[in-house]
C-alpha cells in the first residue's frame, strides 16, 4: 500500500517449522514467524522511509529495481514493453528484455497480474500469482501483530 505500508505473508512451511509474515508501517518492521509466535521489531532509522518490494532482487540490476509487486503493469507499460499476439482468450502478455534479462508479464484482460517469467543468463523461472487483489486497506493489517514474543533489531 504505497511506500509506507506494507503486509507480506508466505504460505506455511511446517517441513522447516516456518510462516514468515512481515508488516510495515512507515519505519516500524515487525517480522514474524507465526509458525512459533517468534518475531523481531526493526526501526528503520531513515532518513527517507520508503518500502519498496522488488521481484528480481538484487540479480536485476538498477534497471530491473523498479519492477515491484504491486507496480508490475505500470512497469511493463512505462518501459513499452511489447506485446505477444496469439495469447489463450481473455489473457495479454508483454515481455520486455534488458541487460542479459528478459521477462514476460502474463495478465488477465483487466491488467490483473497472473504469471510473472524471468530468464536471466541461462537461468528461468516463473513467478504464478494464486491471488492478486487491489482493494480498500484495513488499517489494522499494519499494525503490531499480536500475541508474538519480539526482540528489537540492534540499531546501527
Amino acid at each position: 500500500m504505497g511506500t509506507q505500508y506494507a503486509r507480506i505473508e508466505e504460505q506455511p512451511d511446517p517441513e522447516n517449522n516456518l510462516h514468515g509474515l512481515i508488516v510495515v508501517n512507515g519505519a516500524d518492521i515487525w517480522m514474524v514467524n507465526l509458525f512459533d509466535s517468534s518475531g523481531q521489531h526493526i526501526v528503520d532509522p531513515g532518513p527517507t522511509i520508503a518500502f519498496h518490494a522488488p521481484i528480481l532482487g538484487e540479480s536485476g540490476g538498477r534497471y530491473w529495481a523498479s519492477l515491484e509487486f504491486g507496480s508490475e503493469v505500470q512497469f511493463m507499460t512505462s518501459v513499452s514493453a511489447e506485446s505477444l499476439p496469439d495469447q489463450p482468450a481473455g489473457l495479454h502478455a508483454h515481455r520486455h528484455a534488458r541487460d542479459g534479462m528478459s521477462v514476460t508479464l502474463n495478465t488477465t484482460a483487466d491488467g490483473t497480474p497472473r504469471k510473472l517469467d524471468v530468464q536471466d543468463k541461462g537461468n528461468a523461472y516463473t513467478i504464478n500469482y494464486l491471488s492478486y487483489e487491489c482493494r480498500t486497506p484495513d488499517p489494522t493489517l499494519f499494525v503490531k501483530p499480536a500475541g508474538i514474543r519480539y526482540r528489537e533489531a540492534a540499531q546501527p
